[in-house]
């Protein structure tokens, strides 16, 4: 989750850490997230100052993840779930390529509906293999 919320941001890993005052290996260990290792509430509140994009992604990811536990969807709506996302991901492309060029706020943008994308896609394929 930690990881991808920093692609998702478009950030790395080590321009966190460099923000935080936090070592890489500590920062990287956040994607492993255990009781030890997870990152501490005021690390957080820092992210939300620092780098306020890795800790937005975060929350997105976090909430996604909380949608999926406690909405309890049938196949059929992961899939229209699914249909909506690619369909973002498509929008985004087509507006980006309009011009020909995909500029640094369009790529984060259309990396945000692939990643959107892609947990619809894990939704559907574990609701799959729990049926």
């Amino acid at each position: 989750m930690w990881a991808g919320a920093v692609a998702d941001a478009g950030d790395t890993g080590r321009a966190v850490a460099k923000a935080l005052g936090a070592s890489t290996t500590r920062v990287g260990a956040w994607g492993r997230v255990t009781e030890k290792r997870s990152p501490g509430l005021h690390r957080i509140v820092e992210l939300i100052d620092k780098r306020p994009t890795v800790a937005r992604a975060l929350v997105r990811r976090l909430d996604a993840e909380l949608r999926e536990v406690s909405a309890d969807r049938s196949p059929l709506e992961h899939v229209a779930a699914v249909t909506a996302e690619v369909g973002d991901v498509a929008r985004v492309a087509m507006a980006a390529a309009a011009d020909g060029e995909l500029d640094h706020e369009e790529r984060k943008e259309l990396l945000r509906e692939v990643f959107e994308a892609r947990r619809a896609l894990d939704a559907l394929a574990a609701q799959l293999t729990r049926d």
